[in-house]
């Protein structure tokens, strides 16, 4: 398969004029049962979900190609938004079906666009004898409208309105299999609504210029859909609404139906339009400095799952000339094995990140938008363009050659098991001034936990480190200390006694405390972009070898002490038998480490060490 082939897998999102903030296109839905998967405790995907009747989702939301404006090249599917006699929320007396962006951008700061296009069919309109309320902030500053309006005199309307705090400011007649392309430009800061719109695949163009309006939003209050307002005398029957091409972006807008996503041949991309990227990966594998100096042509944004942001992009593939090695959130800590190349295009996966619990929550996936590491096993797209499942069993071959972020294809989906977490536990690190004697007790410590701890204790694990500290100006050893009991207020287990050693620690945070915030903690240590480049060769512990390595490392890094931009530090984690073991539970170890019954200790350099990149 050529190189820009596997551009086009990957290009569904390609920033064209404005800065896209949220997107709301429905591309990283499979159906409209995604949606179930939100909830207040499980906030994820691109809505909210929950103003809607008591029935199943499908009788108020449902997905599909046809659902969509056919001009929207970008969008693989629209929204089919229904009232039935059902539609009824919290109880109010109002039909409802409205979907809310799930998100905490910025889409309610500075000047902003909120994108959408509209439709209704002969079938199921929306009743010209109620008002419809439309595309609406709760504060209605701004929306669209439909049918009778309350209070009219009359009984019918057959217009759509675009409304400002209750005035109409433009109008033209609702009719059926015309497509409606909609923004409203918001400036938040200057308290004014312009309204831009078009029909079919035209681009928009502004209609009204900007009005002033009370705007004001949390964020959370822009509601897609629908409410109708109840009138005696007229029963409720089934409508449908249909919605496409819904994103809010910033910056300037997109007239282009097409949207932000729309993919000119890559060959005719110019290096000016590179933007900074942050990598959804734990290895920076070439700096933005390197790419905005001429390095990629593009920075590829895919916006949708399979179907809209890696399948529905291969259509786009054109005849450009451009090289680019898809990456995922790997650690191939190799050039090559990115996606950015000279001329080509830089792709960042980070809006694929959908996370779905399994029903009896035991298990999970993940959309390839996500940090993950050494992680096997789930969705992989072929050169085929065929997505298949991997594992140790079947599709053997991608499942190993993907390993650590391989490029012999496209990760679409991870399958992780979810174990219950159980409550607190201890853990945290200590940190201590590295003098002669400390160092050796740190060096016996490690052997003595390598050759007696990790065997008598199966509930610990370790990360041990010597760096040099700009702070307080010298070396110091750090000890990560995790186990999975909680202990008393001042104790620990016995597995770690070596490590609390003579003298008062520089640092000390060990307490009682859940995964995920000890997990938050170690986070913070290693801010995201904050490594270049990673290198982890793997032995078995001695006393003799670590105590050269440190020798080594302090020898050699001295010059480096007073670098600005470089962190000086050589971290051992100890892989223990334990450990080893269940890391070969799914098929074999994605560190590559053999068998055997000796723990290994994976060496972690750092090159150059701590080189941070925005």
């Amino acid at each position: 398969m050529k190189t820009q082939s596997l551009i086009a897998l990957l290009s569904g999102h390609l920033a064209a004029c404005g800065t896209v903030l949220w997107d709301g296109r429905f591309n990283d839905l499979e159906s409209a049962a995604n949606l179930d998967e939100w909830s207040w405790s499980n906030q994820v995907g691109p809505y909210q979900w929950y103003i809607h009747g008591n029935g199943p989702t499908v009788d108020y939301v449902n997905l599909s190609p046809d659902f969509k404006n056919p001009a929207d090249e970008v969008s693989a599917q629209g929204v089919k938004i229904t009232l039935d006699p059902t539609a009824y929320w919290n109880g109010q007396n109002m039909r409802r079906t409205e979907l809310i962006p799930q998100t905490s951008a910025p889409i309610n700061q500075g000047k902003v666009w909120y994108h959408f296009s509209i439709m209704r069919r002969d079938v199921n309109p929306p009743a010209e004898t109620r008002e419809h309320q439309i595309a609406f902030f709760e504060s209605h500053f701004t929306e669209l409208k439909s049918g009778w309006l309350s209070g009219s005199p009359g009984t019918d309307d057959p217009l759509l309105r675009w409304m400002v705090g209750g005035n109409t400011e433009w109008s033209t007649e609702f009719l059926p299999e015309v497509w409606h392309n909609v923004a409203y430009e918001i400036d938040f800061n200057a308290g004014t609504v312009g309204f831009w719109h078009s029909t079919g695949g035209n681009d928009l163009k502004q209609i009204v210029a900007p009005v002033s309006a009370s705007t004001s939003s949390n964020g959370a209050d822009w509601h897609l859909g629908v409410l109708e307002l109840p009138r005696d005398g007229y029963p409720d029957e089934v409508e449908d609404l249909y919605f496409s091409g819904v994103y809010v972006e910033s910056g300037s807008i997109t007239t282009s139906v097409t949207g932000p996503a729309s993919y000119p041949r890559i060959d005719a991309i110019s290096p000016d339009r590179v933007e900074t990227l942050t990598y959804l990966a734990e290895t920076l594998i070439q700096p933005p400095s390197d790419l905005a100096s001429g390095g990629a042509a593009a920075v590829l944004l895919p916006a949708g799952g399979v179907r809209g942001g890696v399948r529905g992009g291969a259509t786009r593939a054109g005849d450009g000339a451009a090289r680019s090695r898809p990456k995922g959130g790997g650690r191939t800590a190799f050039a090559d094995a990115s996606s950015s190349a000279v001329g080509g295009a830089t792709v960042d996966l980070r809006r694929m990140d959908r996370v779905a619990p399994s029903p009896d929550r035991g298990s999970g996936s993940g959309g390839f938008g996500r940090w993950w590491g050494l992680l096997l096993g789930g969705g992989v797209m072929l050169a085929s363009r065929e997505v298949v499942d991997a594992n140790a069993h079947l599709q053997a071959d991608p499942f190993w050659a993907l390993r650590a972020g391989g490029n012999f294809g496209i990760v679409t989906r991870f399958e992780v098991l979810a174990p219950e977490q159980g409550g607190t536990m201890r853990g945290g690190m200590a940190a201590y001034g590295l003098g002669q004697e400390t160092k050796a007790a740190v060096i016996d410590g490690l052997v003595a936990f390598a050759d007696h701890g990790s065997r008598t204790d199966v509930k610990v694990h370790l990360i041990a480190s010597i760096g040099y500290s700009r702070a307080v100006d010298a070396w110091e050893a750090t000890v990560i200390l995790d186990h999975a009991d909680p202990q008393p207020e001042g104790a620990h287990p016995a597995v770690f006694d070596d490590f609390f050693l003579r003298g008062s620690a520089v640092y000390d945070s060990l307490a009682n405390s859940s995964l995920a915030n000890l997990t938050e903690d170690l986070d913070a240590s290693g801010p995201f972009g904050y490594r270049y480049t990673y290198w982890t060769p793997t032995t078995r512990p001695g006393r003799r070898l670590l105590a050269d390595m440190v020798d080594v490392f302090q020898e050699e890094m001295a010059p480096l002490r007073k670098g600005a931009s470089v962190l000086l530090s050589m971290p051992w984690q100890f892989i223990t038998r334990a450990q080893r073991e269940e890391m070969e539970r799914n098929g074999g170890n994605a560190l590559g480490i053999g068998g055997g019954r000796e723990p290994a200790a994976p060496h972690e350099h750092l090159r150059p060490v701590g080189a941070r990149f925005e």
